[in-house]
Formats: structure tokens, C-alpha cells, sequence
């Protein structure tokens, strides 16, 4: 019993709860400003990845640049959970696609696609407002024009951190 211990912690007096509240306020406030600065370097992080894909994209030939758009187009479908490829169901694709985004007409992705096989398949280059309509397309894509829940814009949002296959 000589090294026997016991440790009673006696209550909370009316003196001490307040630097309980401090001590609790204070670790949020912490959390609060650690979640700022990790949303702070996201968007920093965004915008350096988002330049440097723009400086990239200045350098290409008119070919590079359309499959460049090509491989995009299939990455936004891929985040809006849509499985497609070139000349692959597109009559499926672009009835799934006119569902889920107002934006897209009927038949627009099918008309896409078959100005893509005309580049990629046929080395036929696109005319300015084929490329434009291309162009337009993939701004529907990005949702930009119309209300998505916070899980599908942080998706589109953040989409350059994730790595493009």
C-alpha cells in the first residue's frame, strides 16, 4: 500500500469553467482558421495548375489542340459519372446527357462526336465555328452555366488536382 495512488480530480468550480470555454472556443477557432489555409492553398494550388494547363495549351497545333479537347471532353463526362468514348453509344450518351444538364440540346453530343471522328479519325481539321461549337459544348460541361448540388462543383471546381488518365 506504500505505492498505492489515488488521483481524485475535484469538480469544476464555478472559477474554472470559463477557461473550459476558452480552452473549447480557442481549439475551434483553430480548426476554423486550419480549415481556411487548406482551402487557401487548394485554390492557390488551382490556379498555378490551371496557368500552367493554359500556357500548354498556347503551344499546341491546331491538331494537338483538338485532341486535347477530346481527351477533356470524356474527362468531364467521366466526373458527371458518365462512361462514354468515342463513337461508342452515343445515342444512349447523349439521351443520358440532355437529362441530366439542360444545357445540352438533344443531339448536340452526337453532333460533337462526329466532329471529333472527323479530326481524330479522318485528319480532317475543324473549321473556326466547329471548333467553337466544340468550344461551347465543353462549357456545358463544366457546369459553369446552371445550379449543381456543393458535391458535383467541388468535383468540377477541383477537377485539375485530380489526375487525368
Amino acid at each position: 500500500k506504500m505505492f498505492e495512488f489515488h488521483l481524485q480530480f475535484p469538480p469544476l468550480s464555478g472559477r474554472c469553467r470559463p477557461y473550459a470555454t476558452a480552452i473549447g472556443l480557442g481549439v475551434l477557432g483553430g480548426l476554423v482558421l486550419l480549415a481556411t489555409l487548406l482551402l487557401c492553398l487548394l485554390e492557390l494550388l488551382r490556379m498555378v495548375l490551371l496557368w500552367r494547363e493554359k500556357e500548354r495549351y498556347r503551344s499546341f497545333t491546331p491538331q494537338e489542340r483538338i485532341f486535347y479537347k477530346k481527351d477533356k471532353l470524356f474527362w468531364l463526362l467521366a466526373l458527371w459519372g458518365m462512361d462514354a468514348a468515342l463513337g461508342w453509344k452515343t445515342e444512349k450518351t447523349d439521351r443520358a446527357l440532355t437529362l441530366r444538364l439542360p444545357a445540352v440540346s438533344e443531339g448536340e453530343y452526337q453532333r460533337i462526336c462526329s466532329l471529333l471522328e472527323k479530326t481524330v479519325y479522318g485528319g480532317i481539321m475543324l473549321e473556326p465555328f466547329e471548333e467553337r461549337a466544340l468550344d461551347r459544348f465543353l462549357y456545358h460541361l463544366t457546369g459553369q452555366d446552371m445550379k449543381k448540388s456543393l458535391g458535383m462543383w467541388l468535383k468540377l471546381h477541383y477537377a485539375c488536382l485530380k489526375k487525368r488518365k
